[in-house]
């Protein structure tokens, strides 16, 4: 699978022509190519969309779907849509086209919406798992307390909360300190 966003449904959907007249709106310019098309917007991130099916889909699917609540949707999914981009940054900074590209294809496809920058997948119909809770510390994604706490960790002597590890100098919980 490419880099991108990818719509996965089952056969027979929308064709790639559908999805385009779908996808057509004001602001927007469709470029077609051999086996896809190019959805520019006047001041967001291009999108090249291309549609896929077959045996390689399916199996993709399938492992994708391994051991996970999508496994019995997916294991029918032979189609997929890739949106495929060139920078993730600028995508990020124009969300909106990526969204409301990602829900007009899902809708029309009854799809599920599968990200590999993040490897998150949903379905309006199927209830997935949360996904935990990040702390940003120096710029960068971090576990929260609940992740690495050691087992030899101790109680906090002012708030009585487990601190992260025995040798801990300051509660993570109530911010005391006893450096």
């Amino acid at each position: 699978m490419r880099e991108g966003c990818h719509i996965l449904f089952r056969s027979p959907g929308i064709t790639i022509e559908e999805a385009a007249e779908l996808l057509d709106r004001t602001g927007t310019t469709i470029d077609f190519t051999d086996d896809g098309f190019t959805l520019a917007t006047q001041n967001g991130p291009s999108l090249r969309i291309f549609r896929r099916n077959g045996t390689t889909v399916l199996r993709d699917a399938i492992r994708l779907g391994d051991n996970t609540v999508y496994q019995d949707f997916l294991e029918s999914c032979d189609c997929r849509f890739e949106l495929v981009f060139d920078a993730l940054s600028a995508v990020r900074n124009d969300a909106n086209t990526l969204i409301e590209t990602q829900l007009a294809l899902q809708t029309a496809t009854n799809g599920l919406v599968f990200t590999t920058w993040n490897r998150e997948m949903s379905h309006p119909d199927i209830k997935g798992p949360k996904p935990k809770q990040r702390l940003m510390m120096a710029g960068r994604p971090t576990p929260t307390h609940d992740d690495y706490t050691a087992d030899d960790a101790i109680p906090c002597p002012e708030c009585g909360k487990q601190l992260r590890t025995s040798k801990a100098k300051q509660c993570f919980h109530c911010g005391a300190s006893w450096h």
